[in-house]
């Protein structure tokens, strides 16, 4: 896994965008970004309901690693995004930018925000060696799940020269009943896609052992419902898209998460 990135809205409490990832390994070479008014020249469309003004907010556990309001048009930032293959952003935007060299450990990002609106949030591998110490072993993302437009949309990318076997979930319940999260999406699906093409689809991961299984290997966490969603795909170098929404447009806060088995 060398990049994942999370589209959605982000807002105040429960509704915050969340971004998780494990470091594994080794130390490793990131760049972090909370875009919000940077979607407008690539998504014009999102004109007037993104989020105006994002703030980025690394932790590790333990207290808060990095943080970033306004990235400034910093041209060190800058080369970065050039380098990892990041679409530029305007100097004087207002969107969230860090580079920084991580241990290995589990960290969040957050956006944190007093109003709500779209923000896309990014972790980028920027190590330049062929073989680095240091990989990313899972991503999630966890924040409100709109309708239409406004789902909850994670990308990740697998580069390598053999297939990853990979557990993707969609949590929703569980969020409720193991965590007392809020507003939780009581009833979650999720299709991975890439390009245009949906390779799977799943709504109720229905406790199989197959899946359960995974979980273990993964380090996840057991689902005690039946209702959230979960897929196993073996998957090749490539682009991918997991797309997570409320069955009968229905709206919450979900978990999506994205695991490579070993």
């Amino acid at each position: 896994l060398i990049n994942v990135s999370t589209r959605t809205i982000s807002g105040p409490g429960s509704q915050t965008l969340i971004l998780g990832f494990i470091i594994n390994g080794g130390s490793k070479s990131l760049v972090m970004r909370a875009v919000g008014p940077g979607l407008i020249p690539v998504a014009p469309n999102l004109a007037g309901s993104v989020l105006t003004d994002p703030q980025l907010v690394i932790n590790d556990g333990s207290g808060v690693v990095q943080s970033n309001d306004n990235w400034g048009g910093a041209a060190s930032l800058r080369n970065a995004f050039a380098s990892v293959g990041a679409f530029p952003l305007v100097d004087t935007s207002l969107d969230a930018a860090i580079a920084a060299n991580l241990n290995p450990k589990a960290y969040t990002a957050l956006i944190p925000s007093a109003t709500s609106g779209v923000v896309l949030s990014e972790v980028y591998d920027a190590d330049t060696s062929e073989a680095p110490a240091g990989r990313l072993i899972n991503v999630s993302g966890r924040a409100q799940v709109g309708t239409g437009d406004n789902v909850l949309i994670v990308g990740f990318i697998i580069r390598g020269d053999t297939s990853k076997q990979i557990l993707i979930r969609a949590i929703g319940p569980e969020l409720n009943t193991q965590f007392g999260v809020p507003g939780a999406l009581m009833d979650p699906q999720l299709d991975l896609h890439q390009g245009s093409t949906i390779l799977q689809h799943n709504d109720d991961w229905g406790g199989g052992t197959a899946l359960t299984t995974a979980f273990s290997q993964a380090g996840a966490f057991a689902l005690s419902s039946p209702k959230d969603a979960a897929i196993v795909a073996t998957l090749p170098e490539g682009v991918y898209t997991v797309v997570v929404s409320g069955v009968g447009n229905t709206s919450g806060v979900a978990l999506v998460e994205v695991y490579e088995l070993p």
